[in-house]
């Protein structure tokens, strides 16, 4: 995995996984890495959570119903530049 630049402890992921296991594996990976983690099951709860204050939003495409790509289409409409932080 590319290391972000700058100091890893101010760095903050969010993680976007319906799966709870996939959320906890994600979440000690990069947290032994030096990352901040918040880590999510819902499209919704990721909305709350401010998604567009993170360095990096690592989403999964299927989300039971919801589809990941929806979380990214409204970052990128709303900064463009947030594309490549997902």
């Amino acid at each position: 995995m590319p290391t972000m630049a700058g100091d890893l402890g101010s760095r903050r992921v969010l993680v976007v996984d319906d799966a709870a296991d996939m959320r906890l594996v994600m979440h000690r990976v990069l947290t032994s890495r030096g990352y901040r983690v918040d880590a999510v099951a819902t499209l919704d709860e990721a909305r709350a959570m401010a998604p567009s204050e993170y360095d990096a939003v690592l989403i999964d495409m299927r989300l039971g119903p919801e589809r990941g790509t929806t979380l990214i289409t409204e970052l990128v409409a709303a900064d463009p530049g947030l594309a490549s932080r997902c």
